[in-house]
């Protein structure tokens, strides 16, 4: 799945998102260009990456795929 955030704006930002979330959710590809988070995930985890990226400061915005 993907996920377009509002607030990534540096590689800093994209090493927070894998380094606070990878052990629980797998390889997350960050594109600080796109603003995007892509990572393998099930329907029933979204709310939950959610909720966790907002818990590290990060809104997600919309699914985008």
């Amino acid at each position: 799945m993907k996920f377009k955030e509002n607030n990534i704006n540096c590689g800093g930002c994209a090493r927070s998102i894998k380094n606070g979330l990878e052990e629980d959710y797998g390889e997350i590809i960050v594109s600080v260009e796109d603003k995007t988070v892509e990572l393998n995930l099930s329907e029933d985890k979204v709310e939950e990456f959610k909720t966790d990226m907002s818990d590290l400061g990060f809104e997600v915005v919309e699914q985008i795929g």
